[in-house]
């Protein structure tokens, strides 16, 4: 500068940056002027807002990756450089932001207020208790599972099943709960997370739930099977035993003890079922008599002794078949043309001990004039069956409180002329087997487990081979006598279906028809060599055939006609089903009574007594069944030899007994 300069000194402006000062003045400079320094400072600008939800951060790029922590009451702010150009998104575990970002473009200016909203995400993890699930998310019926979403303060929580089959255990309001699965399918959770001055959040969850163990029936006596039915996706096992099984096939099992049964599906335990067994104790004994109502007693288990209880013979009516609840507490009665008689079994000791009790409503007619002659219970006591002549099932709900009997939705059910033949609900409860005696075939039926309706299983009707074709006693009229009793094998394995006669045809053979039961589809398959002549020359029987509860020892009695074999009014004998053979015992065959045959057969549940409706003298005889499944005298040695009406192991009941049954309860 010259000697005695006097001005101002003005730097340079640089874009996005302010100089400090803006310049400096000098008035007659005499001397140098050091440190006349000037500063620029880069411009800023700060974006800020609300992020709508505390912790987390915000990121943004400038010059390098930055982040922008959210306070404590869900704000944030942070600063960008001048004429920035660039994206915010915040970020925080757990939790959707909308809108997902912010962008900008030439900052120029300070950008306040820029707000988001935070919605939480409902579900963040799903996971069992003991079990590890797949990568696709699955589960098994009856074990129990974790859902959990973050823990936040402030918010409310709701979990509800949106569909399937499960229940929430414990609170449906916090961040974490347990669920179960209660039916195969697929189960969807829903949880619901709101706050106030937020938009509600909503998730879905979907499991799908394979694995499952059933056990039918669930409660047994012993010697009695029950079967188990596997449903899942890999190698399974049943424990105990590492029994390869099939998903979907049933699994036949006989424990002698409450058993508890596990699948083990691809080496981890993945459902469990518990068979309980116990033990059967006869009580009452009641008679259905075919011209003389009802007859029913009080059993003396000690020696076989029956008194009469009060009321009976319950007459004015008349009864074809007789059956009770598995809980005892119900006897149902085919009442030939008035629907199904219900009556309830006085269980309280005293002077009315076993007596029975109309249930309100009975008889439960189904059509006027409808020929019913069999009356079948499903294990559960859930639901009655009852035939007609007229080509129809009848089915009902059972109140478990009252016996009162509700139609089935649906019911009646197409089904073949089923006319006097038996029907016969399979141990596990899946299936309804019936005979049908005017043509030469049983059909099968599945049950609706829900709401008891029949529908047809695949395949049926299935012909068995023991009809009788022949002309009425006048000649006249062309008759088939087919298919009248049923009975299964104690583990439902097999069914054994006993033909009729024609009073015209004496020289017909009587046959039994035996098939295989699929116990997951209920699928019948003739055995082989089926069918078997029971070596009885045209002996006419309606419910005449009997297995042993607990043995396979199978019984057909024989009601004969004036000029059969009456010498044998039962034959005994052993189905080996694998093989194609049905054996007679080496006792086979019985005679109970002189000069008469027998309609039916009962054995008690515990397999300790039988008795043998002797239909033409009006009397039931009482005999002993020993550990094998022979039939013995009352004093349990004596091998069976005919005796006359009135002998001491005789009871008179009313006109032609026709069917009988052994109630009592599970101890």
């Amino acid at each position: 500068m010259s000697y005695n300069w006097s001005g101002t000194v003005t730097p340079s402006a640089v874009t996005g940056f302010t100089l400090s000062p803006a310049n400096r003045s000098f008035s007659n400079v005499l001397t140098d002027q050091t440190a006349q320094n000037f500063t620029y400072t880069a411009i800023t600008f700060t974006i800020s807002g609300y992020a709508g939800v505390s912790g987390g951060s915000i990121a943004y790029t400038d010059g390098t990756a930055k982040t922008a922590a959210i306070d404590g009451f869900g704000n944030y702010t942070f600063t960008v450089s001048y004429n920035w150009t660039g994206t915010v998104t915040p970020t925080l575990a757990g939790y959707t932001f909308f809108p997902a970002s912010k962008s900008y473009a030439n900052v120029l200016s300070d950008q306040l207020t820029q707000n988001f909203v935070a919605e939480l995400n409902p579900i963040s993890k799903i996971s069992p208790v003991s079990w590890t699930l797949p990568a696709a998310p699955y589960a098994t019926v009856g074990k129990t599972y974790a859902a959990s979403v973050p823990t936040q303060a402030g918010y409310t929580i709701a979990w509800t099943i949106d569909s399937g089959t499960g229940t929430i255990n414990g609170a449906a309001n916090t961040e974490a709960l347990s669920f179960t699965p209660t039916a195969v399918g697929t189960l969807v959770l829903k949880c619901v997370v709101t706050k106030a001055l937020l938009p509600t959040s909503t998730g879905f969850y979907s499991v799908a739930v394979e694995s499952v163990l059933t056990a039918s029936p669930a409660t047994i006596t012993a010697g009695q099977g029950a079967i188990l039915v596997p449903t899942f996706t890999g190698t399974g096992l049943i424990n105990p035993g590492a029994i390869p099984v099939t998903s979907g096939t049933g699994l036949t099992v006989t424990p002698g003890t409450t058993t508890a049964y596990t699948l083990n599906v691809d080496g981890s335990d993945v459902a469990t079922t518990t068979v309980t067994v116990k033990t059967f104790a006869p009580k009452f004994v009641y008679v259905a008599n075919y011209n003389g109502g009802l007859s029913g007693f009080n059993l003396n288990t000690g020696d076989g002794a029956l008194t009469e209880v009060t009321g009976s013979p319950y007459t004015g009516y008349t009864v074809e078949r007789v059956t009770t609840d598995p809980s005892g507490k119900f006897l149902f009665a085919a009442g030939r043309n008035n629907g199904v008689y219900v009556y309830t079994i006085d269980a309280t000791p005293g002077p009315t001990l076993g007596a029975l009790t109309h249930v309100t409503g009975s008889p439960f007619v189904t059509e006027p004039a409808l020929l019913t002659t069999s009356v079948a219970v499903d294990p559960s006591g859930r639901f009655v069956y009852v035939n007609s002549d007229i080509g129809k099932i009848y089915a009902f709900t059972l109140d478990a409180g009252t016996g009162a009997l509700t139609s089935v939705p649906g019911s009646p059910f197409t089904a073949s002329n089923n006319y006097n033949g038996e029907l016969l609900v399979h141990p596990s409860g899946k299936f309804l087997f019936a005979a049908c005696s005017n043509t030469d075939v049983v059909e099968a039926f599945v049950i609706d487990p829900a709401s008891g309706a029949l529908s047809p299983v695949a395949g049926s009707p299935f012909n068995t081979g023991v009809s009788v074709i022949g002309l009425s006693v006048d000649t006249t009229t062309k008759l088939i006598a087919g298919p009248s009793g049923l009975s299964l094998d104690p583990t439902g394995t097999y069914l054994i279906v006993r033909g009729d006669s024609l009073p015209n045809e004496l020289a017909a053979v009587n046959k039994v028809a035996a098939f295989s039961v699929n116990p997951a589809t209920g699928t019948l398959t003739p055995v082989t060599n089926s069918p078997f002549s029971l070596g009885i020359l045209s002996s006419h029987v309606r419910h005449g055939l009997t297995y042993h509860p607990t043995k396979n020892v199978v019984f057909s009695t024989f009601f004969n006609f004036g000029t059969g074999d009456q010498s044998k009014d039962a034959v005994a004998f052993v189905l080996n089903g694998g093989a194609g053979t049905l054996t007679p015992t080496a006792e086979s065959p019985y005679n109970f009574l002189t000069l008469y045959g027998s309609d039916c057969l009962a054995i008690d549940r515990s397999g300790q007594f039988a008795f043998a409706a002797i239909r033409d003298a009006g009397l039931i005889r009482r005999m002993r069944v020993d550990g094998t499944g022979v039939l013995k005298a009352l004093d349990g040695t004596t091998a069976i030899a005919p005796i006359a009406p009135g002998a001491p192991e005789t009871t008179a009941v009313g006109a032609n007994p026709s069917s009988i049954v052994v109630a009592g309860s599970l101890l």
